[in-house]
C-alpha cells in the first residue's frame, strides 16, 4: 500500500494542499468537519503523529487542529484529552518537522496546553542542550549526558557515525546503534540546510530521492556544492560523500550521468512532477499556475518551459504562471 500510494505521486500533493489552507477557516467551510468526527476516527489519527512519513504527520496534526477547533466551540475538548491526543500533539510539536509542529502547537493552544519547546529545522545550528533535548526525545535519555560530555553540537550529530557511538559515547548494543541511526536519518531528511547550503544542494537531492539528502551535510562540509555534482565518480561517491549504499549511488549516478549540466536534470524531474500533478488532476478542464517565485534568473525560462509542457499534453495555461521548486520548507507565520 506505501508503495503504491508513493509511485501514485498523491504525496506530492499534500503539502501544497496544506500549506494553502488554514485550519480554522477550513472548520468552518467544510461540512463534515464543522460537524467534527467521531472518537473512534481521532483515535486512528494518533498513530500517524509519529509517523516517519512527514506527509502523513502534516495530514494528522491539520485535522487534529481542525479538530480542536470544532470541538472548542461545541465544548466537548475533554474527547482529545481522553483519547490520548493532548501527549501526541507535544511531542509532534516539539518535532523539527515543521509543518507538522506548526499545527500541532496550533492545536495546543487551541486546546490550552502549554507549547513545548520547539527544535530548530536548522539542525547544524543546534546547540549543545538542544542535542541533549533531542536525544532524549527520540527515547535514548540514557546517553543523554554521554552526548553533553563530548559537547555534541547540532554539526557534529549530522557527521556522527555509528563507530563513533559505540566508541565515543557508549553505545554497545548494536541494535540501539541501528535504531539511533535510523531516527538520525530522519532528522538529516527533515532539517534545513539553509544556512550552509548557498547552492539549493538539499534541494535538488530532495527532488531525486528524498533519502538521498541524508548526504547533503557530508556533502557540503567537504566543499561540495550543486554545480560540482556531474564531475563526481562512483569512488568519490563512497570516499568523499560517504555514500556506502551502492543503491543510493546507482540512484544519484543514473541522474548525474546523461546530463552535462545541472538544470538539465532539473527540468527532467519537472517534467515528470507535472505529469504526476496533471493525472492527479484530471478533473480541471482548465489548468492555471501562477508564478510565486523561482530564485533564479533562468525563471522566465522555466515558465515557458512548464507552458510548453502542459500544451503538448492539451492543456491551456495561461501566459502568467509559476512554480515554487524549494525543499518542503514551511515558515511560521504566526
Amino acid at each position: 500500500m506505501e508503495l503504491a500510494v508513493a509511485k501514485s505521486g498523491t504525496l506530492t500533493l499534500v503539502e501544497p494542499f496544506l500549506i494553502s489552507h488554514q485550519p480554522a477557516i477550513f472548520a468552518q467551510e467544510d461540512y463534515k468537519n464543522s460537524q467534527g468526527r467521531p472518537r473512534e476516527w481521532l483515535a486512528r489519527l494518533l498513530p500517524l503523529l509519529g509517523s516517519r512519513c512527514r506527509e502523513a504527520k502534516s495530514m494528522a496534526s491539520f485535522h487534529l487542529c481542525v479538530e480542536a477547533i470544532t470541538k472548542k466551540e461545541q465544548q466537548k475538548l475533554e474527547v482529545l484529552a481522553e483519547i490520548g491526543a493532548i501527549q501526541a500533539l507535544k511531542e509532534c510539536a516539539s518535532s523539527p518537522d515543521e509543518l507538522p509542529a506548526k499545527f500541532a502547537s496550533e492545536a495546543l493552544t487551541v486546546i490550552g496546553e502549554q507549547v513545548p519547546y520547539k527544535l530548530s529545522q536548522q539542525v547544524p545550528c543546534w546547540s549543545i542542550k538542544d542535542v541533549q533535548y533531542w536525544v532524549e526525545k527520540i527515547g535514548f535519555g540514557t546517553y543523554s549526558q554521554a552526548f553533553a560530555a563530548h559537547m555534541v553540537d547540532g554539526d557534529l550529530l549530522l557527521l556522527l557515525t555509528e563507530k563513533e557511538l559505540e566508541e565515543d559515547l557508549g553505545m554497545r548494543s548494536g541494535l540501539l546503534r541501528k535504531r539511533f541511526m535510523r531516527e538520525l536519518e530522519s532528522l538529516k531528511i527533515a532539517a534545513d540546510y539553509g544556512s550552509v547550503d548557498e547552492s539549493h544542494l538539499d534541494q535538488f537531492l530532495m527532488s531525486l530521492s528524498p533519502e538521498l539528502s541524508v548526504y547533503t551535510y557530508q556533502m557540503l562540509g567537504m566543499g561540495l556544492n550543486r554545480n560540482l555534482l556531474p564531475q563526481l565518480t562512483n569512488d568519490m561517491m563512497k570516499s568523499v560523500c560517504s555514500i556506502n549504499n551502492p543503491i543510493h549511488r546507482l540512484k544519484l549516478r543514473q541522474a548525474l550521468q546523461d546530463s552535462k549540466h545541472i538544470d538539465d536534470i532539473e527540468v527532467a524531474i519537472l517534467s515528470k512532477q507535472i505529469d504526476v500533478f496533471i493525472r492527479q488532476s484530471f478533473k480541471f478542464f482548465f489548468i492555471n499556475l501562477r508564478v510565486f517565485s523561482y530564485r533564479r534568473s533562468t525563471g522566465n525560462q522555466l515558465a515557458s518551459l512548464i507552458k510548453v509542457l502542459l500544451q503538448l499534453r492539451g492543456y491551456k495555461a495561461s501566459s502568467s504562471f509559476a512554480f515554487i521548486l524549494r525543499k518542503r520548507k514551511i515558515k511560521d507565520n504566526r
